[in-house]
């Protein structure tokens, strides 16, 4: 998804692994300018946006990108700061998706998501975004 040159890239952009550059949008934006977006909550299937859970997510040991949600499963002992995170995750909190290409990916919810998936539920609440709401929490270039 290319929103064009007027707004802020993602600052770790350089170190976003290649497999998530398929993913992750290279923008910033504020979390609270999309949680405040009025989009209907519709149910979203677990299995459908369970392949990023083997995507590396998140950071550990100050290094971002290294820990798959997968991993923070097999070995919460290690990575208890995300397991944590991952068992207080509210599922009646909606997670944020865009459609990319043929498949939604997530823009916030991976705890949410993770957790979903271990406790064997198969719908989650999702909100989806479009390229104009995309554009609307987007960071512009100043």
């Amino acid at each position: 998804m290319d929103l064009g040159d007027d707004y802020e890239t993602f600052v770790h952009w350089d170190i976003v692994p290649t497999e998530l550059r398929s993913v992750l949008l290279n923008i910033t934006w504020n979390n609270s300018d999309l949680w405040a977006i009025p989009l209907p909550v519709e149910q979203v299937s677990v299995a459908s946006l369970s392949w990023q859970l083997d995507l590396r997510w998140w950071r550990h040991a100050g290094q971002h990108f290294v820990i798959r949600p997968t991993e923070v499963a097999a070995d919460p002992e290690r990575y208890a700061a995300q397991w944590q995170r991952t068992l207080a995750a509210d599922l009646h909190w909606p997670i944020h998706v865009v459609q990319r290409d043929d498949r939604l990916v997530l823009l916030d919810g991976v705890h949410r998501l993770l957790r979903a998936h271990l406790t064997g539920v198969d719908m989650i609440p999702a909100r989806l975004l479009t390229v104009a709401d995309v554009r609307r929490i987007a960071r512009r270039r100043e």
